[in-house]
């Protein structure tokens, strides 16, 4: 990295990280191993409080016992806890924010829904979430009112919308969406997201983007599984199928430089690349490279950094399309040269040296402990992780179990792969005193 007092920056800076390598082919074993179903059978385990899984025990996870039930109008996914007097409900639908509408305009509908929810379960919130792939609602509620809720959701999803409500909505709905500063210029979708500000646009968004193919409802907790099938039976007893709306193709866009003005007072820099959608068969093996990614940065000396080294971060963000990954590491303004010099040597270490069938062995079992631990807690967040990958809990834990068969060689070359220098961005956000004099060159 060489300094240049010639770009002026604002306070918020974006560079390409990028050498003249030849591309790197995606390794080709994992698909066909990751893609393989074997027979699950779940051992039975209540839903309750447990001790932490040890690491050096743990073994690939596995889920209590799920019903499953495959209605006109819904998926329904079960897991019982009885005595808990409570029971986390939650509709899914597969069709997030993917590019098909505008997001302002999707964060009206999960909002509006969200609204209309609460409005007939008085005394109970409802959580919203929306992500690239996914957008759901979950409330947790007394268990006598478990087959109520269900009715309250085919009224929130099938019935008539709120209209007052609704225009309200569309008509702030500026204020409900954060902006997007580094994704557009890494992503383009080729089809224009289609925009709307009415509230009979906002109810054909809902019925496409909740359709009944692509929607499961969860339960989990304490409930009569012969009163909820009664009840969604009921409820859900129509089929609402409706086209999905076309997306366009996520493209990468090659940038060799961009910058964006903002003002802070902080220093952070990350390593960003795109990142393997969850329904790509090497979705779990790159979770897998960057929980193993969070290590110390390699400080020399002469930086004569005080205190312990930073350490780098991993995080996923699938919230808009286009997944982005990141290798994050924050330090004090003075020390922004060092921290970047570091950075970069920590990454020229990520892609070359081996990994060891030890230190493979500890990551492995260290995420099927971490699984394990979340899945004993409440298992609703990996119900929904089986669906929008299109598959069922026994297939997600046999993909699990695959991480079996990964080896130290094959887990290098997919490192060489994903953060192969002409995929990585280098993401940094600081005063303009302290990025002005940086640069980073191809």
């Amino acid at each position: 990295m060489d300094r240049v007092n010639a770009w002026m920056f604002l306070g918020f800076a974006v560079a390409l990280c990028s050498c003249a390598h030849p591309p790197v082919r995606a390794p080709e074993m994992w698909p066909e191993l990751a893609s393989t179903v074997t027979p699950s059978t779940p051992a039975p385990a209540p839903i309750a409080p447990s001790p932490p899984v040890s690491v050096a025990t743990a073994t690939p996870p596995r889920f209590p016992p799920v019903g499953e039930r495959r209605l006109p109008g819904v998926k329904l996914w079960l897991v019982e806890a009885p005595g808990t007097g409570h029971v986390a409900i939650r509709v899914l639908t597969r069709r997030g924010n993917d590019g098909a509408y505008h997001e302002e305009n999707l964060r009206v509908m999960i909002t509006m829904l969200k609204e209309m929810l609460e409005a007939r379960l008085e005394g109970y919130d409802v959580v919203s979430t929306l992500t690239s792939q996914a957008a759901a609602l979950e409330v947790l509620v007394r268990s006598a009112d478990a087959t109520r809720t269900l009715h309250a959701i085919r009224e929130v999803l099938d019935g008539p919308l709120d209209e007052a409500r609704a225009s309200a909505l569309l008509r702030h709905r500026g204020s409900l969406q954060q902006p997007d500063l580094l994704r557009p210029h890494l992503y383009n979708v080729s089809s224009e997201p289609v925009a709307f500000s009415t509230a009979d646009a906002l109810a054909r968004c809902r019925n496409e983007r909740f359709s009944s193919s692509d929607r499961l409802i969860t339960l989990v907790g304490d409930f009569d599984t012969s009163e909820v099938v009664a009840a969604g039976v009921e409820a859900f007893s129509a089929a609402h199928d409706v086209p999905r709306a076309d997306a366009g193709e996520i493209n990468l866009i090659h940038a060799e430089r961009v910058s964006v003005s903002r003002f802070d007072n902080t220093f952070a820099a990350s390593l960003t690349l795109g990142a393997p959608a969850p329904r790509h068969p090497h979705y779990d093996v790159f979770n897998l490279i960057l929980s193993m990614a969070e290590e110390p940065l390699p400080m020399l000396p002469s930086d004569n950094f005080e205190g312990p080294p930073p350490v780098v971060s991993s995080f996923l963000d699938r919230s808009r399309p286009g997944a982005l990954a990141f290798l994050a590491v924050e330090g004090p303004r003075s020390r922004a040269e060092p921290v970047l010099e570091a950075l970069f040597r920590y990454y020229r270490l990520l892609i070359t040296r081996p990994f060891t069938p030890r230190t493979l062995d500890h990551a492995r079992r260290a995420s099927w402990a971490s699984a394990q631990d979340d899945i004993n807690r409440d298992p609703s967040d990996f119900l929904a992780g089986a669906f929008i990958r299109h598959l069922v809990p026994s297939q997600l834990e046999a993909r699990l179990q695959a991480l079996e068969e990964l080896t130290p060689e094959l887990l290098l070359d997919m490192t060489r792969y994903y953060f192969a220098p002409g995929r990585i961005i280098l993401f940094a956000t600081g005063p303009r005193r302290v990025l002005s004099p940086l640069i980073v060159l191809r």
